[in-house]
């Protein structure tokens, strides 16, 4: 379980990371100018995000796959970053008028790739 948890982390982070230096900030920023400050990140935050998630991931996607199926591990992985992204993205829609489409779209998706390819890689490399 620790192996696979350092495996998931390090592909998690170094993918996602990438990911939001590169278009994810440029996605928010062009939707949501007023709400992006240069410098306002909060590292305990994304921390507490990052261990519960990566938690949520193991145990639902990725730990049950204890023949390592991979492709249980990328249909798992999936469902679990639909249902997750999708959650924060429509509530928070829900009750800022700012967030529109094009975010909760872009948010959806990556939520769902990101998840399938950490989730598939993980059984592999496990």
């Amino acid at each position: 379980m620790i192996k696979a948890f350092l495996i998931a982390t390090v592909y998690f982070l170094f993918i996602d990371l990438t990911a939001i230096n590169l278009f994810i900030v440029k996605i928010y920023k062009s939707n949501l100018p007023s709400f992006i400050e240069v410098g306002s990140f909060k590292p305990l935050s994304a921390i507490l995000f990052y261990l519960i998630f990566l938690g949520g991931l193991l145990y639902f996607a990725i730990l049950p796959n204890k023949s390592y199926n991979i492709s249980e591990a990328l249909l798992n992985g999936a469902i679990y970053g639909l249902y997750t992204y999708a959650d924060y993205a429509l509530t928070v829609q829900a009750v800022m008028i700012s967030f529109n489409c094009t975010i909760v779209i872009s948010d959806v998706f990556w939520g769902v790739v990101l998840c399938d390819y950490v989730s598939g890689v993980t059984v592999f490399k496990r």
